[in-house]
C-alpha cells in the first residue's frame, strides 16, 4: 500500500463519492491523451470515485480540457488537467513520473508551470484539498450520501 492509499483509507469520508471509474474508462482516457495515469490516481478513481478530496472533476472533463489546453495554450504533452476552476485557475498533473500537481492561472501555461502552487505528489494535493474543503463545508456535507443525489446505494 502506498502512502497515498493509506491516507485515503484513513480519510475515506473525504474520498468516497460518486461515479467510480473502470479499467476500461481509465484505459480509454489514457489512450486518448497518450499518457499513463499514476497508479494512485487510477486506484482512487476506481475505488472511490469523485468527491471532495479526489481533486479531479471527471475523466470526460480531464480529456476535454487537456486536449483543448494542448491546442490553445501549448500545454506540454505529459501534463493533464485535473480540475479547471475557469477564472479561478487550474490544477494540472505531471504524468511523466514526477506526479507533481500545480495550481496556476491559464495565463501561466506553459511558460511558468511551476510558478504558483506546487504539490510534489497527489498525497500533498489531497491533503491541501481536505484543508480547504474543511474550512468551507458543513460537517453533514463531507460524507457522500447517495440519497441526497437520488443515487442508488453503492455496491462494494
Amino acid at each position: 500500500m502506498t502512502p497515498y492509499q493509506q491516507f485515503v483509507l484513513e480519510n475515506e469520508r473525504w474520498f468516497r463519492g460518486r461515479f467510480r471509474e473502470s479499467d476500461e474508462s481509465i484505459a480509454g482516457a489514457e489512450s486518448t491523451l497518450g499518457v499513463t495515469f499514476p497508479l494512485d490516481l487510477k486506484w482512487v478513481l476506481m475505488t472511490y470515485g469523485y468527491w471532495h478530496a479526489t481533486g479531479v472533476s471527471a475523466l470526460e472533463d480531464t480529456i476535454e480540457k487537456t486536449l483543448a489546453a494542448r491546442t490553445h495554450v501549448a500545454l506540454p504533452h505529459s501534463w493533464i488537467v485535473l480540475y479547471d476552476h475557469d477564472d479561478g485557475g487550474v490544477f494540472l498533473l505531471n504524468t511523466s513520473g514526477e506526479e507533481e500537481v500545480v495550481g496556476l492561472s491559464w495565463g501561466d501555461v506553459p511558460e511558468n508551470l511551476f510558478g504558483d502552487v506546487v504539490f510534489r505528489s497527489l498525497l500533498l494535493y489531497s491533503q491541501h484539498l481536505i484543508e480547504v474543503e474543511r474550512a468551507a463545508l458543513e460537517e453533514e456535507d463531507i460524507e457522500y450520501d447517495p440519497a441526497r443525489f437520488n443515487d442508488p446505494p453503492p455496491t462494494e
